[in-house]
């Protein structure tokens, strides 16, 4: 297991330790943290790397401290906007979902949707991976054979990881799937006979980061976008909310 900040000098080269020991009582045993005194007081020089994980997904700000490790993967993932709402005369458009950030990297949040139309999805930044969240599926109504229709479905954030229900055949629509999945639109039969757009998708930014961009013990800050309302103000029937977003950390 490397112990970061420990080299020793191979052939002219100097080389990262790695699984380093210490003979006690005539047994080998491993050095996990090592230490060295300076004007009186022991300054931690190493540490053993300790694979982890976390998520973050309430809407907020953060601050992430870097632990000892080899390498640091971070993924952002924008919050969805609300699905469409619909009163007798039309459709109230949902709010749109805010951005998620890791440090350098980051997601904006999906467009509410604005009528029977879907909202756009959030596009993102930074990272070296970059996706573009759905757009939501806009809103549908027949009157003939029958009078039916359903509110659109929200967009997802990233493939298999987020996207709303609309309404199908009922009133309000469904929220969306956390992380970053947009509302959907809701749907309501009468003289308007009106289904809503859903909301569009969160996007998504990954990267990792190699040992010494982010020192040990420094901060990144982490910032996590809450989902869109869905559209209520007025209306019968309500737009679902969109998701909110999410930071994921991994470190090895």
């Amino acid at each position: 297991m490397t112990i970061p900040g420990i080299h020793a000098r191979v052939g002219g080269v100097w080389k990262e330790a790695v699984d380093q020991y210490i003979r006690v009582g005539g047994v080998w045993k491993r050095i996990d943290e090592a230490y060295v005194r300076v004007g009186g007081v022991w300054k931690q020089i190493a540490q053993k790397v300790v694979p982890g994980s976390q998520w973050y997904s309430s809407p907020g700000s953060y601050s992430f401290t870097v632990p000892a490790h080899n390498s640091i993967f971070g993924s952002s993932f924008g919050a969805g906007g609300g699905g469409a709402g619909c009163f007798s005369n039309g459709t109230v458009a949902g709010a749109a979902g805010g951005y998620s950030s890791f440090g350098g990297i980051g997601a904006y949040g999906g467009a509410g949707g604005p009528g029977t139309v879907g909202g756009g999805g959030g596009t993102a930044w930074g990272g070296s991976t970059v996706v573009t969240g759905n757009t939501g599926e806009a809103g549908f109504f027949t009157s003939w054979p029958s009078n039916s229709g359903y509110g659109g479905a929200g967009g997802a954030c990233y493939p298999g990881m987020g996207g709303g229900g609309g309404a199908r055949s009922t009133t309000h629509g469904n929220p969306g799937t956390w992380p970053g999945g947009g509302g959907g639109g809701a749907f309501l039969l009468s003289s308007a006979r009106a289904g809503g757009g859903g909301g569009g998708g969160g996007g998504y930014s990954s990267i990792s980061y190699a040992r010494g961009v982010y020192p040990r013990g420094s901060n990144i800050t982490i910032i996590v976008g809450q989902g869109g309302a869905g559209g209520s103000s007025f209306a019968a029937a309500l737009g679902g909310n969109g998701a909110n977003g999410g930071v994921y950390v991994s470190w090895s």
